[in-house]
């Protein structure tokens, strides 16, 4: 993702829907641990020329089969392309694996430190020996975003409202109906997008005074740091008429103190200034992965955490967002009859009811 320009920042949401990229993950698990994994992504002209620095998977492909795709095939990330959730992709290579989850769990590692959340994720499979069944529970844990920017999100939102918000978790709020949580949800995204403005403002007044100090300037620097408060509601005051994101730093830095420094050093280290932005932006590219998690469990399939299908697989949508409140955990558990158990039963059942009749005759 490409951030254009620094004090003339667009929106960041903005940039993320437009270079947003789709991941579908489908794991199948065999009754003895073994997982087969297949992930599908698409790979520009230079990665699937084999340049791998040019990866659009989140982890590293080292030990992974490649296979390129046709690309001409459709993929939906959440939904049917009709339905208003659906949207439509084409993803042009797979990668592949096959490992043991109790014996030799392969280390994935994630191309770039920001990108574990979602490329990293915690596994177990636990089996549970019953007579007539054997049970398998599998759990995949996305753990939790720890840097999410200068402002808490909690000054904006309670975990509560962004359990509900981000990870669509109904449990407080039982007893609304839609109309009302259509004004819930509503009110909470206004917050959300709230706490995104203020954030990115901070992101932006941070790298104008890390630029000026390392600019050398004694005179702003100090004023910059003092002045903190007063630009802020200064800027809050002009976002009234606008919004935070689309102010000017350079003008509205300049309108305070009355000069024409910061436009004109600006259109001097811009290059600098915006590469500076772009690093302390480079979280939030988090948000424009988007990942569809489908699961083939050993079996017949019991319960999963999840409403979502496609014919008998669920699957679940993982992105960053909702990874903000907390741990996103993917639970599901599915079972295989034990033949041998209903056999053995049948034939002691069958032995004791001839027992009895043999006994009834002797009488």
């Amino acid at each position: 993702m490409k951030t254009i320009g620094y004090l003339f920042t667009i929106s960041g949401l903005l940039l993320m829907a437009s270079c947003s990229s789709n991941h579908r993950m489908v794991t199948q698990i065999y009754p003895d641990g073994q997982i087969s994994r297949e992930v599908y992504a698409y790979g520009d002209s230079a990665f699937m020329a084999g340049d791998n620095t040019h990866s659009p998977f989140l982890f590293s492909i080292r030990g992974w089969q490649q296979i390129p795709l046709d690309a001409s095939i459709p993929f939906v990330i959440l939904g049917e392309k009709s339905n208003s959730l659906g949207k439509e992709d084409k993803l042009n290579v797979k990668v592949k694996r096959t490992w043991n989850i109790w014996e030799n769990p392969p280390l994935l590692t994630s191309e770039k430190k920001w990108l574990e959340p979602l490329a990293v994720p915690q596994e177990k499979l636990e089996k549970h020996f019953r007579w007539f069944y054997t049970y398998y529970t599998f759990t995949c844990s996305y753990r939790q975003i720890e840097e999410k920017g200068p402002i808490p999100i909690e000054q904006f939102l309670n975990k509560q409202e962004q359990r509900l918000l981000f990870q669509g978790d109904l449990t407080d709020y039982q007893g609304m109906n839609g109309l009302e949580l259509n004004d819930k949800l509503n009110d909470l995204t206004e917050r959300f997008m709230k706490w995104y403005d203020e954030s990115l403002y901070e992101l932006r007044f941070e790298t104008i005074e890390e630029w000026e100090s390392k600019s050398g300037n004694k005179v702003f620097i100090s004023k910059l740091k003092a002045d903190k408060d007063a630009i802020k509601r200064a800027a809050m005051d002009k976002a009234k008429d606008t919004d935070l994101e689309s102010i000017d730093m350079g003008e509205l830095l300049d309108a305070f103190y009355q000069t024409t420094y910061f436009s004109t050093a600006y259109q001097k280290d811009k290059d600098q200034i915006n590469q500076l932005f772009e690093e302390k932006c480079r979280p939030i590219e988090l948000f424009g992965h988007q990942i569809k998690y489908e699961l083939n469990m050993p079996g017949r399939l019991i319960t999963a955490n999840t409403s979502l299908r496609e014919g008998n697989t669920p699957y679940w949508k993982v992105d960053a967002y909702r990874l903000l409140p907390g741990d996103y955990i993917l639970e599901a558990q599915s079972r295989i009859p034990n033949i041998w158990a209903f056999v053995i039963t049948g034939f002691l059942a069958l032995l004791a009811i001839c027992g009895m009749l043999y006994a009834r005759r002797q009488r």
